[in-house]
């Protein structure tokens, strides 16, 4: 839904032309898509980020709770299953970095003008949006 090709729900021109449909009740399609894109469009975004933040603090739990569980061993399991390569560690789904670059991904796709997302927050919700970007660690 986010990175829908020429933005989720957006209608251009050329297709409003062609069809067969009177200006009134484009203008209506119109209006209604732009509603529908406010109102799921930023929800679909903040559920999005709940899941990688949420997701990323499990991983920071998880690794924490292993190698108070196993110790060294633990350690050198965990070294052994993530790799050992700092270049691969923001690759690697089993750390915490993964997936809070994950949830920094998402202000890319929401900057993206070919997706059109920003245009479906309101004021409040963009600062929301931008201040929970700027929680992630």
């Amino acid at each position: 839904v986010l990175t829908y090709e020429g933005g989720w729900l957006v209608t251009s021109n050329t297709t409003l032309s062609d069809s067969v449909i009177d200006e009134n009740e484009q203008a209506n399609r119109i209006n209604e898509m732009a509603s529908l894109r406010a109102s799921c469009l930023p929800h679909a975004v903040f559920l999005l980020h709940a899941v990688l933040d949420g997701t990323a603090e499990w991983m920071e739990i998880f690794l924490a709770d292993a190698e108070r569980a196993y110790g060294d061993e633990g350690e050198a399991m965990l070294i052994d299953l993530i790799g050992n390569n700092s270049d691969d560690a923001q690759k690697c789904p089993f750390l915490p970095g993964y997936w809070y670059r994950s949830c920094l991904d998402i202000a890319v796709t929401v900057a993206r003008d070919e997706y059109n997302l920003q245009d479906a927050f309101q004021k409040e919700g963009m600062e929301q949006f931008v201040g929970l970007m700027a929680e992630c660690n």
